[in-house]
């Protein structure tokens, strides 16, 4: 499993955290929405969104809110097209709040990656 990661508070060290705990994940930093190409039918993307108050599994972009859908990189948007446009089939977007401390962000994060990972946490 690959997780694309497009926003994130203290990011080397979260990523760094993340990937000792879960070795077989990769963690992919990406820029921009075009990254998104060819990264199969169904992507795991980490980013940051306004508006959420923990840590929060997005997995039916169709009902998220479109305000939070243009807030940060606009990922979701482009996912969304994406779905349309039958590039891809589904998404999940694991969301990050803004300035979320990072303690309980790795391990709120940490729980949602197992899960979609079908590890135990």
């Amino acid at each position: 499993m690959e997780i694309l990661v497009f926003g994130l508070a203290n990011e080397d060290s979260l990523l760094g955290r993340l990937r000792k705990r879960f070795p077989s994940v990769g963690f992919r930093k990406c820029d921009l929405a075009q990254e998104l190409e060819g990264e199969g039918r169904r992507p795991v993307v980490i980013d940051t969104l306004k508006g959420l108050e923990r840590v929060t599994l997005l997995d039916d972009l169709g009902t998220v809110n479109p305000k939070r859908a243009l807030d940060g990189s606009g990922i979701i948007i482009t996912l969304r097209i994406l779905m349309r446009l039958g590039s891809i089939d589904s998404a999940s977007v694991i969301g990050v709040p803004e300035g979320y401390p990072e303690d309980l962000a790795y391990e709120e994060m940490s729980a949602i990656i197992a899960a979609l990972a079908g590890q135990s946490a």
